[in-house]
């Protein structure tokens, strides 16, 4: 089923860094711990670089800790979806956030 955009697979600090060294993601769908990145070293990361610090970030997860699901809001996330929910509901979001002229928020 082709949905219109591709994927790109990184975990941890070290597939960030190769992502985003390697070609600059329109969109970030992540959980709020992977590996060993953290929301919090995510964020930083991207904020870090001028070239990254305005790509949208989708959390997608099975934390149900309102502390921990405000916290990815206040740094940066622009949602966050169950992770076992429906799959029009992030599809959804993806279009909203990429189909949008580069450099839009």
């Amino acid at each position: 089923m082709d949905r219109g955009f591709d994927v790109m697979h990184a975990i941890g600090i070290t597939g960030l860094a190769w992502a985003l060294r390697s070609e600059r993601p329109r969109l970030i769908v992540t959980e709020l711990s992977e590996g060993d990145l953290s929301i919090q070293t995510l964020f930083r990361r991207l904020s870090s670089d001028e070239l990254t610090r305005c790509i949208p970030v989708i959390v997608v997860t099975t934390c149900t800790d309102p502390v921990a699901h405000q916290s990815a809001k206040n740094r940066g996330a622009v949602i966050l979806l169950p992770k076992f929910g429906e799959f029009e509901s992030l599809d959804t979001w993806v279009h909203a956030l990429c189909d949008r002229p580069t450099g839009s928020l």
